[in-house]
């Protein structure tokens, strides 16, 4: 086939061919360097693309080494765990309870002085964490809205995450009969305050975090009649095909996930990638720190710091930088903690396994009457989701509202504790013990 004139060889290389004095033509020194270039932005992305690829292939290949190798190809017995009750031991408002042998840790706050504790009926409320949390997630909530609604505030780990068991069996023949992971741990969760904690006749006000606002949203469905009121904190909810994760997804996010499923469904490597994956992420939290900054209220010594004290470094800080920075070690210490818990790496698996989003859902059965706040931080990128799925619920309901936090962004819980406190105590107060 002969080239038009006009046209070039493909690859984009110049079709002239001025000798040089090497006696090559130019054209074979550009296509060369042109060739070089290529090679070079493959190179270049390939570095870019290398962490992710590791992640695939070193829990398919263990001999294959890197800094996360040994972490993630541990056996169970190298795996240095402890009992989470001697893990929950510093604190005393922990509790656990067995829900179909299944060991949940809990916490039960109550008022110190307000009357409405007295009414053994009064509306309960339950704190639902989201997507690796733990109860951990609203320390700095629980007292403030137990002691300003007078109402009992509960709030539990939901497995796998926080201080309660990893289940590993369930199905006929075995105490437990389905699958805890399943649903966002939902009905685990409707046992455990209806049938362990005794609540069974108590209106619940369901407070979700991320996450945790789909496990609110498929309680409400197991028991509408028992839903008193729904807070979505920054919820990980489905809204329009807009904002669908099919839509906001690249297409390479999409293949990670579907090769990582891939290699979750064999138990061996599944669990090796399980382990790389969080080990990852626990090595990322204790070099860097957190992405965003816990309020000081937030640390448990929080009252008792004084302006001027010195850091490990023996540098003088102020009072507000010194409780920020104890407040950012014991977020991370908490958040970490579940690792030295038994089976936390099977459990992780299983609960990747049984794990689901819907891409829509139908909000019309939250009923027109059914007080439903949104509260979302600005720098969020959930945000975005959660206004889209405000204006859905604008439309079939008559008492929903939205609040936003300028400059915060999905640690909402954590960021502005004081802020957060006095939206959900004003909803609660205004539409929820009204109504009741």
């Amino acid at each position: 086939m002969k080239l038009l004139p006009s046209a070039r060889p493909r690859g984009g290389c110049s079709a002239s061919r001025r000798p040089t004095s090497s006696g090559r033509t130019s054209s074979s020194i550009f296509c060369r360097a042109s060739n070089l270039d290529l090679l070079r932005a493959v190179g270049e992305q390939f570095n870019r693309e290398a962490t992710w690829v590791r992640d695939l292939i070193v829990p398919l290949a263990p001999w294959v080494e890197d800094d996360l190798s040994a972490s993630s190809n541990e056996s169970e017995a190298e795996i240095q765990t402890r009992s989470p009750i001697d893990l929950a031991r510093d604190d005393p408002r922990s509790k656990f309870a067995f829900v179909d042998g299944v060991q949940m840790h809990y916490q039960i706050i109550e008022s110190a002085s307000m009357p409405r504790k007295q009414d053994p009926d009064a509306p309960v409320i339950v704190m639902l964490h989201g997507f690796n949390a733990s109860l951990h997630s609203f320390r700095a909530n629980v007292q403030a809205l137990a002691d300003r609604t007078g109402l009992k505030v509960i709030s539990f780990d939901r497995p796998p995450f926080g201080l309660s068991g990893r289940p590993l069996k369930w199905g006929p023949g075995e105490e437990l009969a389905f699958d805890p992971y399943a649903d966002s741990g939902s009905r685990l969760a409707m046992k455990l305050v209806r049938e362990a904690l005794g609540f069974a006749r108590n209106k619940l006000v369901l407070v979700g975090h991320s996450a945790g606002s789909l496990t609110a949203l498929l309680m409400h469905e197991m028991s509408p009649e028992d839903i008193a009121g729904l807070v979505f904190v920054a919820p990980a909810l489905p809204a329009t095909p807009e904002h669908s994760f099919q839509r906001q997804a690249t297409f390479g996010t999409q293949m990670r996930i579907v090769i990582g499923r891939a290699i979750m469904s064999n138990d061996e490597t599944g669990v090796r990638y399980v382990r790389r994956m969080i080990q990852k992420q626990r090595k990322d939290l204790l070099e860097n720190g957190l992405d965003y900054k816990p309020h000081p209220s937030t640390s448990s010594t929080y009252q008792s710091m004084e302006s001027g004290t010195e850091d490990e470094d023996g540098n003088t800080m102020g009072g507000m930088d010194v409780m920020e920075a104890i407040a950012e070690r014991e977020a991370i210490e908490g958040y970490l903690r579940p690792l030295e818990s038994p089976d936390w790496d099977k459990g992780a698996l299983l609960n990747l396994r049984s794990f689901w989003l819907p891409q829509q859902y139908d909000y019309s059965i939250l009923g027109r009457d059914l007080p439903v706040q949104v509260v979302v931080g600005a720098t969020d990128r959930l945000t975005p989701a959660a206004k889209a799925l405000f204006s859905i619920l604008q439309g079939q309901k008559d008492n929903v509202e939205l609040v936003e936090f300028e400059g915060c962004g999905h640690a909402i819980c954590e960021i502005v504790p004081g802020e957060f406190n006095d939206a959900v105590v004003d909803f609660i107060d205004r539409q929820v013990m009204q109504i009741r």
